[in-house]
């Protein structure tokens, strides 16, 4: 069963990695890399799965970019 997730999944997974992302990103041990490798996995299977995903816009909700 195929599992389709709207806008709003996205916000909500992006809001909650953001908050994990910037944590991550104040320890000077990990700075991020921990959260960040898991928001570039997420994004490539999101890409996979929704033509009309956009990474750019999904890395700026979590903070990754500006």
């Amino acid at each position: 069963t195929e599992v389709f997730m709207s806008r709003k999944d996205y916000e909500a997974i992006a809001k909650v990695l953001r908050v994990a992302y910037e944590r991550d990103f104040s320890n000077d041990y990990t700075c991020g890399v921990p959260t960040l490798n898991i928001i570039n996995e997420l994004s490539s299977v999101f890409s996979e799965a929704n033509p009309r995903f956009s990474r750019e816009k999904f890395l700026e909700a979590c903070g990754v970019v500006s």
